[in-house]
């Protein structure tokens, strides 16, 4: 999985894995612990998002083709997130 930073208006920087493979876009983040406070998962193109297995809530954003923030979304683990339009 390669990695890229992306910068946040505040500055904050993330490091953040980006899933390109079919394989990779299956795993995500099954079988993390966790994602700290400075990482995140970029999953181009996926029109949903679930966290199904997961032990860990996540923040899902959705992004537009400018890598603009639509939406953000608090994901319980066990839930599902379709997508959102424009992103």
């Amino acid at each position: 999985m390669r990695s890229i930073h992306l910068l946040l208006r505040d500055g904050t920087r993330l490091r953040t894995r980006v899933a390109v493979t079919p394989r990779e876009r299956a795993r995500g983040l099954l079988g993390s612990g966790h994602l700290h406070d400075d990482e995140a998962l970029l999953v181009p193109g996926a029109r949903s998002i679930h966290t199904f297995g997961m032990r860990f809530a996540i923040l899902a954003a959705w992004l537009d083709d400018e890598h603009r923030v639509v939406s953000v979304r608090r994901l319980e683990p066990g839930r599902i997130a379709w997508g959102v339009r424009g992103a």
